[in-house]
């Protein structure tokens, strides 16, 4: 655990290890935006005290905090999610800004709300290390970032009076993983209970909290689904004997459009709407889309 972001990242910064992304994950947002806000003012202060910590008077402090840094470029969502044009215009002005300053930063607030294509769009970006360039994604879980994106980040815990409970958050992340093999393995087969499953499974072992990570996994199996087709490692599912059946089950085509529905259901249940009725009508979709 973590209890210091900035004094951290100055250490490694000043011994040369520093890593081009991180993940900062903690429950209470306000403390990951505060900790963010000071590890990216103690890397371009001017008068770092004995103690690694900005002295936040000098120029370059002043600018981080106020928003008016040139090398900074802090992202928050625009509505409920971070979005691919947001990643694309990011990419465009980090472009510009390596042509003026030593070293650019992307902080991204709330990662866990990014959409699969925005995080998508960046994962080239993010995967070519550079001196110059340094990524802070926040967020209250590792699980609700794209594992592929979550994967290229050095995660950092934050310590609090409450600690964060990697084991729990890991074994729900499986128990919703669970109810989504479930789910894909009723409409590979055209299962009629397809209908049922909201009210039947996630009304009793899923939690309020899990279903935009349900949202964002379905997605994903439908993704795997189409790369097995393909001969094209997947991300999030095993490349198993059951899974594979299931992915051949159905067309790629149609997994292409179950993830495209699914995708809206992700959105909408990050929204917070009525979760399970949202659910209900997305199953009678799915259902017409696969032709039951």
């Amino acid at each position: 655990m973590i209890t210091n972001v900035a004094n951290v990242l100055h250490h490694l910064n000043a011994n040369d290890k520093l890593s081009h992304a991180y993940l900062l994950v903690h429950q209470d947002r306000d403390r990951l935006v505060q900790e963010a806000l000071e590890a990216v003012q103690v890397l371009v202060c001017e008068e770092v005290t004995k103690e690694g910590r900005a002295c936040k008077v000098c120029g370059p402090c002043c600018a981080v905090q106020s928003g008016n840094h040139p090398a900074v470029n802090w992202l928050v969502p625009d509505g409920a999610s971070l979005k691919i044009a947001q990643m694309r215009m990011a990419i465009k002005q980090d472009r510009r800004m390596n042509s003026f300053t030593n070293r650019t930063f992307l902080v991204l607030e709330q990662a866990d709300t990014l959409t699969a294509e925005a995080a998508n769009s960046i994962l080239k970006w993010v995967e070519e290390p550079a001196q110059d360039r340094l990524f802070l994604l926040l967020a209250r879980s590792p699980m609700a970032v794209l594992p592929t994106l979550r994967s290229r980040c050095t995660i950092l815990l934050l310590s609090s009076k409450q600690l964060w409970e990697e084991d729990s958050r890991q074994e729900r992340f499986d128990q919703v993983k669970k109810l989504v093999l479930e789910l894909g393995s009723l409409l590979a087969t055209k299962d009629p209970a397809t209908w049922y499953f909201a009210s039947d499974r996630m009304a009793k072992d899923g939690e309020t909290e899990d279903y935009p990570l349900f949202g964002e996994l379905l997605m994903a199996f439908c993704r795997d689904a189409v790369a097995i087709h393909y001969g094209v490692t997947t991300d999030v599912f095993e490349q198993n004997g059951d899974f594979e059946t299931q992915a051949r089950a159905l067309s790629p085509q149609t997994w292409t459009r179950l993830a495209m529905l699914f995708s809206g259901l992700t959105k909408r249940l990050k929204a917070h709407v009525n979760a399970m009725s949202l659910l209900e009508s997305f199953l009678l979709q799915a259902i017409d889309t696969i032709g039951m």
